[in-house]
């Protein structure tokens, strides 16, 4: 698994990111923890897209990575990740997730799971450009208009470092 490191010396912070990005998004927010950090790109996600992986997989990936860790933070699908592995981990002391739900429920499960899999046909079969620019089209992405024009293409490019069959 690729790990972005953020500060030096033991990492005491793991930061778990959303879908379509990787751990290199992570690095404006690591500055803020005072801490040494590392973020790793989860399964399907990067320019390694460490394939083929389960959600148990990337959980179990995560654990391994995170022994010592005292702070885990994940968010959106990485809140998900870490929300799995937290209880794996038994030096941590922080759980933090953001835009994170623990899962649906079982009569939403299914109408989710279709929609999930029309979308990975969808990434694997369209352009990677095009599915990235309508991801970040989607109204929890708004906020981003408020940053600059060189901030969202470098979001961007990170996004476009993976590949479609990954995501």
């Amino acid at each position: 698994m690729n790990v972005h490191r953020y500060g030096s010396g033991p990492a005491q912070v793991m930061m778990l990111h959303g879908f379509t990005q990787h751990g290199g998004h992570m690095r404006e927010s690591a500055q803020f923890f005072g801490h040494s950090c590392i973020a790793p790109d989860l399964p399907g996600h990067g320019p390694g897209s460490h394939l083929p992986a389960t959600m148990d997989e990337a959980v179990e990936r995560v654990v391994a990575l995170g022994r010592g860790i005292e702070a885990l933070v994940g968010y959106s699908m990485g809140g998900r990740v870490a929300l799995r592995a937290a209880s794996q981990l038994p030096d941590l002391k922080v759980l933090v997730l953001i835009s994170t739900t623990a899962g649906l429920s079982e009569e939403d499960q299914p109408e989710r799971a279709a929609s999930d899999a029309a979308l990975a046909d969808r990434f694997e079969t369209e352009p990677l450009e095009s599915m990235v620019d309508e991801w970040l089209a989607k109204p929890l992405f708004l906020g981003m208009a408020n940053r600059s024009n060189r901030w969202r293409e470098q979001d961007r490019a990170l996004r476009l470092e993976g590949t479609g069959s990954g995501l």
